[in-house]
């Protein structure tokens, strides 16, 4: 009889219990969202006055549009966990890439820039890392982000986002740019 009423209570425990899977879908970050600059704590190189970024998710890709200070860019990403190099964003004979995937509810991105060392054999690395978390009331977006280099710390910081009222899409809504995965173009 003991036996019996503690795994019934310990059945209730587990069924009860919400379980996060691998499977399981990550987090939706798509929306409209704006820099709260007062609960943001830029990286000392950031000079940003106001951005606002239009995120869309689907399945493992993830595209991020930026408006930061009038500039428009795009970022797309697929977040499967894979290193893969940006075309066209070679700089100085060097090799830079991206890598992204989520880790339970964070979608963590890696921008890797590796460099030759004029007049020698090395290779200078430049190795960031942006967090980003949705709060639980969705209204709120995070991303942490720090410098991976050893370079200086001058990327570390935290950037605070506001969820922005959506947009109604109609049926002759296009699109802002061209997606491509894993590329980072200017518009």
């Amino acid at each position: 009889m003991r036996n019996s009423a503690l795994a019934a209570i310990l059945s209730l425990v587990l069924f009860c219990i919400p379980v996060y899977s691998k499977d399981s879908p990550p987090p939706n970050l798509s929306g409209s969202w704006k820099l709260n600059l007062p609960k943001s704590k830029p990286p000392k190189r950031y000079k940003i006055q106001s951005q606002s970024i239009v995120i869309s998710c689907s399945g493992l890709d993830v595209r991020f549009v930026y408006d930061t200070d009038g500039r428009q860019s795009v970022e797309s990403y697929v977040a499967d966990g894979k290193e893969r190099v940006i075309p066209g964003a070679q700089p100085q004979n060097g090799v830079t890439s991206t890598k992204a995937e989520w880790r339970k509810d964070i979608l963590i991105v890696d921008l890797i820039s590796k460099l030759p060392v004029s007049g020698s054999s090395l290779t200078e690395v430049w190795h960031f890392t942006g967090r980003w978390q949705i709060s639980s009331d969705g209204l709120t977006l995070t991303d942490r982000l720090t410098d991976n280099s050893q370079i200086s710390d001058e990327g570390t910081g935290v950037l605070v986002y506001d969820k922005q009222a959506s947009t109604p899409v109609g049926p002759r809504t296009g699109p802002v740019a061209k997606w491509t995965p894993m590329a980072i173009e200017a518009v």
